[in-house]
């Protein structure tokens, strides 16, 4: 699969980038290089999460979500 990069990068709305400081080591040059692509991205990284921070930290995670929709809210006015 390959993911074209110049309309990745065209995207300008909020995005929210989450990762685990557990997760496998191949995820952390794709977050670097999302994160690159956009740069309005937020980035968080659960302590303790794997790839998966959404099922192994759900309280954190949906907080998180739920931060993300109220700041992208208020700065799109």
């Amino acid at each position: 699969m390959s993911v074209d990069q110049s309309l990745l990068a065209a995207y300008d709305r909020p995005a929210l980038l989450t990762s685990g400081d557990q997760s496998p080591p191949v995820f952390a040059p794709v977050e670097r290089r999302l994160a690159q692509l956009l740069p309005q991205a937020r980035q968080t990284t659960y302590a303790g999460a794997g790839h998966i921070p959404h099922v192994t930290h759900p309280a954190a995670y949906v907080a998180e979500v739920i931060a993300f929709i109220d700041w992208a809210e208020a700065n799109q006015r």
